[in-house]
């Protein structure tokens, strides 16, 4: 999933429902990292390359809609690595709130400032993403 990136990522720890498919089923996932292109999540069950998910709910710190994306297609799936298990899936956004997008952008420049103010403080060395 790494080579088909546009955009940087940012890592992030959120909690959204995803709605699958035509279907009602509502699948808990953790959204890894997200960018302007789409976004990294753990889900417990595998869901095919191809597949429409809709965001259902999202704890994003940046939005008050209950939905904040309302389309976005599964580009990449594979087991999950490390302290998580399920499936690592990429989404990319299909259809994008203009609100969420500028919203998006300012929580990103505000999270990569506080992330480079802290690291000057440490003397640890820049992240790529910032």
């Amino acid at each position: 999933m790494d080579d088909q990136r546009k955009h940087k990522r940012l890592p992030v720890n959120l909690t959204c429902r995803l709605l699958c498919g035509n279907s009602t089923v509502l699948v808990q996932a953790t959204v890894t990292d997200v960018s302007f292109g789409g976004m990294g999540t753990i889900v417990p069950v595998e869901l095919p390359v191809g597949s429409i998910i809709e965001f259902q709910h999202s704890d994003f710190p940046f939005t008050h809609a209950s939905s904040a994306v309302s389309r976005c297609r599964v580009i990449a799936v594979r087991p999950a690595r490390g302290r998580f298990t399920g499936f690592r899936m990429g989404l990319a956004f299909e259809t994008i709130d203009k609100d969420f997008v500028q919203k998006l952008l300012q929580w990103l420049q505000m999270q990569a400032f506080v992330q480079r103010k802290s690291l000057e403080r440490t003397g640890a060395a820049r992240p790529k993403w910032a």
